[in-house]
């Protein structure tokens, strides 16, 4: 009888277990970048996308908004919430009560798994005696507090499909929010188990797009999440048999299972299969195998196969291109806007919303003033409006030129060409706007307005096209690895990189991972070559990422640190800086150069001032840092080192970099984190400046006259007066050969 009821519990348990409902609370500003949205005229609308993860059911939803409208006409005001185009919810808007508050339910049966549109639509008349009122009079506005709302859903966690196709779209999927958590089980901890675990977590984090992801390394199962083991066929296979799998493994081998996990029951401890979470298997009789499966769950990037196992019997992936990388552009190539991310797009009514083609250039293009980059555009507009209807392009923000859309008929237009000055362009992430404004030809007071003839077709087939130009920036610029993990990411695989972690508890290496997906994101490719250690790199002509606590981290890389944290610490402390171009003429600046190479006298050029202050502190336990500076192993390598006072606290700096506003917070070669929100970030450049050109490799007659300047003036000086001198006893012989033939006539 006891044992039935012991039976009876765990049933039940299961029971709860599966059918026990999640509920997420999420504010709408992570849902949508602005704070406030401000609906403006008699009518307007603004869409929040909601995505819904394949493995979520949705049960209920509920919405809080926080609102603020003007001196409205009660009786015709109204807004009105929308899910997919369905009415959830439509209030009146009233005078006497300005602010007011939205609070609705949404069943579960108005979503679908995907990206769901949450509308705000508002329809707004001023108190007025006319019959007829200005659709845009200034008083006519409605303000939504997004900063100040929150969504929250109900819903149950679906099956985990048992087939290698839904680690694709329905595993590892972006619309999961408000972030993804993965658990890797090693089979030890060594470099070469940590190298296989960096390419399935980029591969990862590769599908989960923008959404962060949360890694974790141990050596046991984590409930609660998935799960990814990583081992030889014999710990493999006596892991899962220890659980009551059975499972004979040969070859480069994947396969998915439902999470094994235990329950308690009255003190005692019970196996229990988790169906809503999946433990997936990645094993090989040798590390060769084992890297061929870890390649191969880490590229799989559409639903097949739909079996729940696979041997992989070869893998073959081509070498990537350097400066290789999503929506990164290589200059002297023409881009399609669909290439870019940017489809066939239709602007319609008074003020269309206005649509970016974004894209990156290499972080190290030297650009030059004297080229163009070009804009082939293919669209059309519609016939009817009026004259002073035009298209806005704008670049990162700033308005560049405009296409009259004059003529009354419509036009069509094939390759209409449009030169923008390169140097307008920025390295890294770079957005062009386009920005119609579309005029009826008639817009009097209580005439009828048409709009329906307002619009404009971007077509897709349009182009984009930059310029070759060499590679060359200055460094240390850690802005750069927060762009597109530049130098880091130039090889887009990783190769040319060592990731040295100089401890090896799980939070170290939990810091890696979460370090590796970041790259990933910053580059939008597999880090498929990557190389891990755990001893100091020597005499290595790559790129060193350092990840450890400050106590781990060798000596001589803190000594050629701009800041050595050493037994006796020494800190700069920039005090003013000033260019000398802001104070002198470039006339004046090479008179003195010339001064100083030909006499040997110090310039008084204006320059930065920085303290060195040598003294004995200690670094706090709730800031993290970020140091980069040139290889001593390479001229124009780079190091960067991620470290913090513990390996507690570096794990939490490897969260809170993947905050965007603490990403655009760091630059130049220090950053000092604080790990407490609000996450404050102090950013200083005081080292030494360095210079990386193509594909790392920089000559060096390239490297000082990029460095110093005065040396490319004094070696065209002197380039020029070679050649004059040339000219000159040409001109000598050739007037003596002359003169020689005169004096012998004179003679005669």
């Amino acid at each position: 009888m006891k044992k039935l009821l012991i039976i009876i519990a765990v049933f039940i348990e299961m029971f709860i277990l599966k059918a026990k409902a999640e509920v997420i609370k999420v504010p709408l500003i992570k849902l949508t970048p602005k704070k406030i949205i401000t609906l403006k005229r008699c009518y307007s609308h603004y869409t929040i996308k909601i995505p819904i993860p394949e493995r979520w059911h949705i049960n209920k939803a509920f919405l809080k908004l926080k609102y603020v409208n003007s001196s409205l006409l009660s009786e015709r005001s109204v807004i009105v919430v929308k899910i997919n185009g369905y009415i959830v919810a439509q209030i009146k808007l009233s005078p006497f009560s300005t602010e007011g508050e939205l609070k609705i339910l949404i069943p579960g049966s108005a979503f679908f798994p995907g990206y769901n549109d949450l509308s705000f639509l508002v329809i707004q008349h001023s108190q007025t005696k006319k019959v007829c009122e200005d659709p845009f009079s200034p008083e006519l506005w409605t303000t939504l507090y997004i900063d100040k709302s929150y969504f929250e859903v109900d819903y149950t966690p679906k099956d985990i499909p048992l087939r290698l196709s839904s680690v694709c779209n329905f595993l590892f999927d972006p619309k999961i929010f408000p972030q993804g958590k993965v658990n890797f089980v090693l089979e030890k901890i060594d470099p070469k188990y940590l190298e296989l675990a960096g390419i399935i977590a980029s591969g990862i984090s590769l599908r989960f797009d923008y959404r962060d992801v949360i890694f974790t390394v141990s050596q046991k199962l984590k409930s609660g999440v998935d799960n990814i083991l990583i081992g030889k066929n014999e710990f493999v296979e006596d892991f899962l048999n220890k659980r009551g799998i059975k499972e004979k493994i040969t070859g480069a081998y994947l396969r998915i299972f439902h999470l094994p996990t235990k329950v308690y029951i009255d003190s005692r401890v019970e196996n229990y299969i988790d169906t809503k979470h999946a433990l997936l298997v990645v094993s090989g009789k040798n590390l060769k195998e084992l890297e061929c499966a870890a390649k191969s769950i880490a590229v799989i990037s559409f639903p097949f196969p739909d079996s729940d196992r696979m041997i992989v019997k070869e893998l073959d992936i081509p070498k990537p291109l350097p400066y290789t990388g999503k929506l990164i552009l290589r200059p002297g190539y023409k881009y399609t806007f669909k290439d870019l991310g940017f489809l066939t797009h239709t602007f319609k009514g008074i003020y269309p919303l206005p649509r970016d083609l974004v894209f990156y250039l290499p972080s190290d293009l030297l650009i030059k003033p004297n080229r163009y980059a070009n804009l082939y555009l293919h669209f059309a507009y519609g016939a009817g409006m009026r004259s002073d209807s035009v298209l806005n392009i704008l670049l990162n923000g700033k308005h560049i030129t405009a296409i009259h859309l004059d003529n009354p008929h419509g036009m069509v237009y094939e390759n209409y060409k449009i030169a923008i000055p390169a140097y307008l362009f920025r390295r890294g992430f770079n957005k062009i706007t386009f920005m119609p404004v579309l005029t009826p030809s008639v817009t009097g007071i209580c005439e009828l307005i048409q709009t329906e003839n307002l619009f404009l077709t971007l077509f897709s087939d349009s182009s984009f096209f930059f310029p070759s130009m060499p590679h060359l920036v200055d460094m240390p610029r850690i802005e750069l690895f927060f762009q597109d993990g530049f130098p880091f990411t130039r090889f887009p695989d990783a190769s040319k990189n060592i990731f040295y972690i100089t401890a090896q508890d799980k939070r170290t290496l939990n810091s890696f991972l979460n370090l590796i997906g970041l790259l990933t994101k910053k580059i939008g490719y597999p880090l498929l070559g990557l190389n891990v250690e755990f001893k100091k790199p020597k005499d290595t002509d790559k790129e060193l990422v350092i990840i450890g606590s400050i106590n781990t981290i060798p000596a001589e890389f803190k000594e050629s640190a701009p800041l050595k944290l050493l037994s006796e610490n020494r800190v700069y402390y920039p005090i003013i800086s000033l260019k000398g171009s802001a104070v002198k003429s470039k006339i004046s600046q090479l008179k003195e150069t010339i001064k100083k190479v030909f006499h040997k006298e110090k310039l008084n050029k204006p320059s930065r001032i920085v303290a060195l202050s040598r003294q004995i502190s200690s670094f706090g336990d709730k800031k993290g840092l970020i140091v980069e500076f040139e290889s001593p192993y390479k001229k124009g390598g780079t190091i960067i080192i991620f470290t913090a006072r513990s390996s507690a606290a570096l794990e939490k700096m490897s969260k809170v970099i993947l905050n965007p506003a603490v990403q655009a917070g760091c630059s130049g070669d220090i950053s000092l984190i604080e790990l407490t929100p609000p996450y404050k970030v102090s950013s200083v450049r005081v080292g030494k400046v360095y210079y990386v050109g193509e594909l790392g490799k920089v000559s060096m007659p390239t490297y000082y006259l990029r460095k110093h300047f005065y040396l490319f003036f004094i070696s065209l000086f002197i380039t020029i007066a070679l050649l004059s001198l040339i000219i000159l006893l040409i001109l000598r012989k050739y007037r003596k050969k002359r003169t020689k033939n005169v004096e012998e006539y004179i003679e005669d």
